[in-house]
């Protein structure tokens, strides 16, 4: 485990920068001061408090925050503004809905994403599973669209108030009231909602300025095939009873064999892989069902009470379905490779294993049999090139199944991956 920290941490201090992809853009301090300058593009999920910037290629980075500018945008790609509103902040989760109908504004100051240009603005904010909708109409204040979850008598009830809000503020002769009553309370149908209204009333609206179209955020799917091979570290435990006469007395002895055994075996996994649709993609979900066949002989002397040289085998299959986190770091000047680092928790099902005790002349000690499921959890550090062919290696901490206090297995791994992405 330590050689692979260590050795992640050289890949991450040797990779760091590049990481880092700066833009084009530009921010005006709270003076009103605009500067133009490069700012570092994370495609933020949520709506930051804070971005990175360089002045210049190659200067030093500096920190802008809500405080310290009223605006920052990315050339073509994404316009924040800061704005002191009333936001509600309302859980829709059905277990933590409030008892009241009406929102609950409190006044706060945040960088508003940009989501339509125009006469009549949409803006939006993201601060994990809470997502709101703020809207500007010519110079007045910016105000939230207000949809609110909420209980009644023990069912959920939704105010849809930003429906009134908009059939009041923003009229037009082709949209009517009931396509506003059908409104979603979600950014791609406010988005259209948004873009039809300032089409509307601006018949130039299409020919000026707008962000970008930037490629369609959709979860990207693929399906690896990757057999490994596996250098277990097991450790098997068992207690032997034996019986003596001394005269007249019984003795009853007991004795813990253990053994400690290295080895190498093979493995064969069918990787789903998930890509979240945010951050550069730089995020993904990972489900891996993995077939692993062991088996190893091993002996050792016992000469208190067996008196003799003892064999034990190890066979025994199973099953891992780990489910993991991964993060990509692209390569500065590289579209073709990329690292990548995991962490994930799974379960071992054993068909069976079997542990098998005996002396050298064939006769029979006992056996150990485990059928119990296993909770372990790993971490991996890989490289992928051109999106199909993949090596990692994985690191899975010491775990074990215990049958009685005397019986137990104890198993730790370190596995070389090769991989090839099917589609």
């Amino acid at each position: 485990m330590k050689k692979l920290l260590c050795i992640t941490l050289m890949i991450l201090g040797l990779n760091i920068n590049s990481q880092i992809a700066f833009e084009k853009g530009y921010f005006i301090e709270n003076s009103g001061k605009k500067v133009t300058c490069l700012i570092k593009n994370v495609d933020w999920y949520n709506n930051p408090k804070e971005f990175k910037y360089k002045l210049s290629k190659n200067s030093k980075i500096n920190t802008a925050t809500v405080n310290t500018v009223k605006e920052f945008s990315i050339d073509d790609f994404s316009k924040f503004v800061k704005s002191t509103v009333g936001i509600d902040r309302s859980s829709n989760r059905t277990e933590e809905l409030s008892m009241s109908r009406k929102a609950n504004l409190t006044e706060e100051t945040l960088f508003l994403k940009v989501l339509v240009k125009g006469s009549v603005i949409l803006y939006h904010y993201r601060e994990n599973n809470l997502e709101r909708f703020f809207f500007k109409e010519d110079e007045k204040p910016i105000k939230q669209l207000i949809y609110k979850k909420y209980n009644l008598n023990g069912f959920v009830r939704e105010n849809n108030l930003f429906r009134t809000q908009l059939n009041n503020q923003l009229k037009c002769e082709i949209i009517s009231v009931k396509n506003i009553n059908r409104l979603k309370y979600q950014k791609k149908k406010l988005i259209q909602f948004f873009l039809s209204y300032n089409k509307c009333i601006d018949k130039d609206y299409a020919k000026k300025t707008q962000f970008k179209k930037p490629n369609k955020k959709t979860y990207s799917f693929s399906l690896n095939i990757r057999p490994r091979l596996n250098y277990i570290a097991l450790q098997t435990a068992t207690s032997i009873s034996s019986i003596s006469e001394l005269g007249n007395i019984i003795i009853i002895n007991k004795e813990d064999i253990k053994f400690n055994t290295e080895s190498q075996s093979i493995g064969l996994g069918l990787e789903a892989e998930l890509i979240l649709p945010f951050n550069k993609n730089k995020w993904a979900v990972t489900l891996e069902p993995t077939y692993t066949s062991y088996r190893k002989e091993v002996s050792g002397e016992f000469s208190s009470i067996i008196g003799v040289t003892i064999n034990t085998k190890s066979n025994f299959n199973f099953l891992n379905i780990p489910l993991g986190l991964r993060h990509y770091l692209f390569l500065k000047g590289n579209t073709s490779s990329k690292l990548f680092l995991n962490a994930s928790l799974s379960y071992n099902f054993y068909q069976k294993a079997i542990i098998s005790y005996s002396r050298v002349n064939n006769s029979k000690v006992g056996d150990s049999e485990f059928y119990r499921r296993m909770l372990n959890y790993n971490f991996g550090i890989g490289y992928k090139y051109k999106d199909k062919y993949i090596v990692e290696l994985r690191y899975t901490p010491n775990h074990s199944s215990q049958n009685t206090s005397d019986e137990y297995l104890e198993m730790s791994s370190t596995s070389i991956i090769l991989g090839y992405t099917l589609f």
